[in-house]
């Protein structure tokens, strides 16, 4: 479905909401016409006016809901992906889980500074405001983001489900051997004093 469209294709994955920063959205999108910003996911009611507002710009493509299934085709099309959130006390507590989709394809991604995304600064190029946004996307099609990336999809393949499983594992594991050696412990101090007790004619 991308391949129509003039690259660079800069994109982004998941609903679209008041969360989102459509100022910083308008002005990049405004400001390269030459680019195309694809979106792929739905728009929440309070979001729709901003959406109409993108738009106007014909370098917007809104793609509406896709499957799940669907999403690696559009992963495979972006040359950079964007996680535009405001930064407020309320977006500061968000964790963006697609952030690992973008690191496990290979995608270098640029957002703003919220504070799960600031603890991920050497896989990811945050920036703040549209000015620097838009720099941050120009290294990333210029191929200046090449160390960022590799470090990135080494993230994701620690965060694959075989390595969550196995660590999750490993936990359980040691933590059945923190309560063995508790509970033989307890026992050990227990017996004698248990020993010293007699019985009541």
């Amino acid at each position: 479905e991308l391949k129509m469209l003039k690259r660079p294709i800069i994109g982004m994955m998941g609903n679209l909401y008041h969360g989102y920063d459509f100022k910083l959205l308008n002005d990049i999108i405004s400001k390269k016409r030459e680019w195309s910003f694809v979106f792929v996911g739905e728009v929440a009611e309070n979001a729709k006016r901003d959406v109409t507002n993108l738009s106007k710009h014909s370098n917007f493509h809104l793609f509406g809901w896709r499957a799940y299934e669907e999403l690696p085709c559009f992963l495979k099309g972006f040359d950079v992906a964007i996680i535009p959130y405001k930064v407020n006390e309320w977006t500061n507590t968000i964790n963006p889980n697609k952030v690992y989709d973008y690191f496990a394809a290979g995608v270098p991604v640029v957002a703003t500074p919220i504070e799960e995304l600031l603890r991920l600064s050497e896989c990811l190029c945050i920036c703040n405001g549209s000015r620097e946004f838009l720099k941050g996307i120009e290294t990333a099609i210029k191929g200046n983001m090449h160390d960022k990336v590799q470090t990135a999809i080494e993230v994701a393949k620690n965060l694959s489900w075989e390595k969550i499983t196995d660590n999750i594992l490993k936990e359980i594991c040691e933590r059945i051997l923190v309560t063995d050696k508790v509970i033989s412990k307890t026992s050990q101090s227990v017996i004698p004093a248990k020993a010293g007790i007699q019985r009541k004619a």
